[in-house]
This record gives C-alpha cells, sequence and structure tokens, in this order.
C-alpha cells in the first residue's frame, strides 16, 4: 500500500470553512432556553410523561443540531440544582437517563442524518460524568451476521406495518419506483436502527415501539417541510394504542391529547431555539 502523507487544508478552503453558509443560523444562549425547558419538563411531570418529555426535546435539539443544550437537559434532568453537580441523581438514574437520550438520538439518524446525530452523540458524551460513562453498555447490539439477518430484517418490515398499517404495500411499491434500493434501505434501516431492540427493558436504553414513534415525529415536526412523513408517523403514535401490553404513559400518548402535547411541546420548544434567527430577520424587506 502507498504510504499516504498528511496533508493540510489550504488557508483559502480554510476561510471558505469558517465563513457563515447563508443556511445557518445563530442559536440563543442556554440562559434563554432554561424557561421553556423548566416549564415543559414540570408540566410533563404532571402527565407523569417524563420519558416521553426527555425523548421528544433530545431529539428537537438534535435536529436543530444545537449540540450544547443536548448536555443542558441531561444536567436538568439528574441535578436537583442545575449549578450544582453534588445534586445528581445515583449513578444508575443518570445511566439510564444518559442510555435513553443517546438511543433517541442514534434512532434520529434515519431522519435528521449522521452528521447532526454524530455531533449531538458526541455532545451528550461529553457532557456525563465519569461513573455514567463507566456504566453505559460498551458492546454493540446491532451487528449483522448471516445468522441475525433474517431477523433483522423481520423486526423492520413488522416495524414499518405497525406504523403505516394497510398503506405500507402502497408506500414500498411509490418508494421502489424512485430508487430500486432505497426501500430496502429504509426497512433495513428501521430493523437494525428504529425498531426496538429485543429484550424489552432488560436493554439499556432501550426505547418502546411508542417511543419510536416519537423519535420520528419530533424530528420531522422541527424538521418542517416534510409534513406527508410526518402525518404518516403521527398516524404510526395513535396506532401504538393498540399495543397490549403498553404502559399508562404510553397509552396517554398515543391518544389525541397526547399527541397534540406531544406537537406543541415540539413546536414550544424549537420556537425557543429559533428566536434568535426570527429576530434577527424581523422587517427585513427583498
Amino acid at each position: 500500500m502507498a504510504h499516504l502523507e498528511e496533508i493540510d487544508i489550504p488557508l483559502r478552503v480554510q476561510s471558505l470553512l469558517t465563513r457563515r453558509s447563508s443556511g445557518e443560523y445563530s442559536l440563543p444562549p442556554l440562559t434563554e432556553l432554561h424557561t421553556i425547558l423548566s416549564s415543559t419538563l414540570q408540566d410533563a411531570r404532571q402527565k407523569a410523561a417524563q420519558t416521553a418529555w426527555l425523548v421528544l426535546t433530545t431529539c428537537t435539539f438534535a435536529t436543530l443540531n444545537h449540540q450544547q443544550a443536548i448536555g443542558y437537559v441531561y444536567r436538568l434532568v439528574t441535578r436537583t440544582n442545575l449549578g450544582n453537580a453534588s445534586t445528581r441523581c445515583d449513578v444508575a438514574g443518570a445511566t439510564d437517563i444518559a442510555a435513553e437520550m443517546r438511543e433517541a438520538i442514534l434512532k434520529g439518524v434515519l431522519f435528521i442524518g449522521a452528521p447532526r446525530t454524530i455531533m449531538s452523540m458526541a455532545s451528550l458524551h461529553a457532557t456525563l460524568e465519569d461513573d455514567v460513562k463507566e456504566s453505559l453498555r460498551k458492546h454493540p447490539l446491532r451487528m449483522l451476521t448471516p445468522e441475525n439477518v433474517t431477523e433483522v430484517l423481520r423486526r423492520g418490515n413488522a416495524l414499518g406495518d405497525s406504523i403505516y398499517g394497510a398503506p405500507i404495500n402502497v408506500m414500498r411499491r411509490n418508494v421502489g419506483s424512485c430508487h430500486p434500493d432505497l426501500v430496502e434501505f429504509i426497512e433495513q434501516a428501521y430493523g437494525m436502527v428504529l425498531a426496538p431492540l429485543p429484550g424489552g427493558m432488560d436493554v439499556q436504553g432501550n426505547l418502546n415501539r411508542s417511543f419510536v414513534s416519537l423519535v420520528a415525529v419530533a424530528c420531522l415536526r422541527t424538521e418542517g417541510g416534510v409534513e406527508q412523513l410526518l402525518r404518516g408517523h403521527v398516524l404510526g403514535l395513535l396506532r401504538t394504542r393498540d399495543i397490549v401490553g403498553r404502559g399508562s404513559q404510553e397509552y396517554w400518548l398515543a391518544g389525541e391529547e397526547g399527541v397534540e402535547w406531544v406537537l406543541a411541546t415540539t413546536d414550544a420548544l424549537a420556537k425557543a431555539a429559533r428566536a434568535k434567527l426570527e429576530n434577527s430577520t424581523e422587517g427585513t424587506a427583498l
């Protein structure tokens, strides 16, 4: 193999890289988000929907690429005094929260792409305390092998059927007509990443079927411009009400009140994060 020499990015290219693109915007400081985060968290606790709040808030900020907010959310829910690290909950509770957050970010890769997923995951990891990092799962559970490939594909197909219901076959044909590999990729990714891992709550950070739809709804609602896809996943969340063995939180989420709360809370968080952009462009005329 030929020797690969180290190279540097030319100065002119570095200059271009550091310039802001027209699509970027300045996010507000965390202090400006504290009020909306605290009020929505309190509301979620009153509704016994803290896990749902954690998932949708994590996905909202990951979609916005507000990396600092990811760590802020972790500290907010693990400490009784945000500014005092000694008030953090025990390592088991903090590990559960961190595991659920990173699983939500991972599942979001299908809706927000790898770059934002990687940056959000790195930001969360940098925030975690050493004892939590040590307690998090280290071994992968999503390695594809000849022995499990059939089961992974089955999970992907089953999840698609569960989310979309009867129209799934029409959707498969339509997506496949756009590119013959796209529908195969989506269903493989559904089975490998989006579907709950086998093992249920015994698997650290595992998110059940209701929270799978919550990840999709929060990401797509925040992203905007994808209303048809969003409607499909809202229906997928509503369909989880028929799942046997669901908990009271999941049952409430799958009802009209729960879905309204998901959309309204996601909107409130995204609006607060985007406020600086809106204020900076207000009154601008073309």
